[in-house]
């Protein structure tokens, strides 16, 4: 009996150590991925405040005053991130003036964010006769705010299907905004006003009568035919996001925008043939 007893103190030993290290594989493993995510965003930061020193300035560090306010206000990102889409802020500290340019992720909940400063030059032009006589800089202090978010990962990967001629996948996670818009989820994106033409990318929505809106939730992505798509399933589904870049023979959509991956599979563009358009769509995950 007490031999028995032993035995069983011992497996229940055991299965408790077993669980533990279980867990702890798990914590750290997700600790790691958090870690890495953190990190990446903010590489990706230095990144783009390096690239905007170096080719938006007159010298290094440097801004022009009339570049940075034909700059202004603009939904634009000169020096484009595939993932990552920023917001910069510049402020002269002598007379405050601000200049700000960029993405603003709106209502659309992030992921996760960063945000990095820098000081720099402001040059201002004194003017003799009308002519530029010469340039006085001024202190300044350059804020980018970085951002991820479901709207930069679905650029990105747009962006790189597009160019790559390749299908681009990811596993969804339903942002939170996305369920109380619509009720249900999903990632209903298209070109804006769904002109081929248009150099940005937003979230819409279709109404009672079959109208179709644009939401203030866009991202600068020129040069690229983004089909609008209307798919939505409930929220709790576990789906793959993708972008299926398609060739120009795929026919125009009809009614309702809802395209399922498969349907367009036939109409993948090869290798030889020119990207006509890519289409966001959403496949069900099987190996789970």
């Amino acid at each position: 009996m007490p031999i028995k007893i032993i035995r069983l103190v011992f497996t229940s030993l055991r299965i408790v150590i077993l669980m533990l290290v279980i867990f702890l594989v798990v914590f750290f493993f997700f600790t790691f991925v958090i870690e890495f995510e953190e990190r990446d965003i903010d590489r990706a930061s230095i990144e783009i405040k390096d690239s905007i020193v170096h080719n938006l300035t007159i010298q290094l560090g440097v801004f022009n005053k009339f570049d940075l306010q034909e700059l202004n206000d603009r939904d634009i990102e000169p020096i484009r991130h595939c993932r990552y889409p920023y917001k910069v802020t510049i402020e002269n500290l002598e007379t405050n003036e601000k200049w700000s340019f960029g993405h603003d992720p709106g209502r659309l909940n992030t992921i996760t964010s960063t945000r990095r400063e820098t000081n720099v030059g402001i040059a201002e032009p004194i003017l003799s006769a009308g002519d530029i006589d010469e340039n006085v800089i001024r202190p300044g202090r350059m804020t980018i705010d970085v951002y991820d978010t479901w709207l930069g990962i679905t650029t990105c990967m747009i962006e790189t299907a597009y160019k790559q001629k390749i299908v681009v996948e990811e596993r969804f996670t339903c942002p939170e905004y996305i369920e109380k818009t619509y009720g249900v989820c999903g990632f209903p994106v298209r070109s804006k006003n769904n002109d081929p033409d248009s150099n940005y990318v937003c979230l819409f929505t279709i109404d009672e009568n079959s109208v179709r809106h644009d939401l203030e939730e866009c991202r600068y992505l020129p040069g690229i035919y983004v089909l609008e798509n209307h798919r939505m399933f409930p929220g709790d589904e576990k789906k793959l996001i993708k972008a299926v870049p398609l060739n120009r023979v795929f026919p125009q959509v009809r009614g309702l925008p809802f395209i399922s991956c498969d349907s367009i599979m036939p109409y993948l563009v090869r290798e030889n043939e020119d990207v006509r358009s890519v289409v966001i769509c959403f496949d069900d995950i099987v190996d789970d």
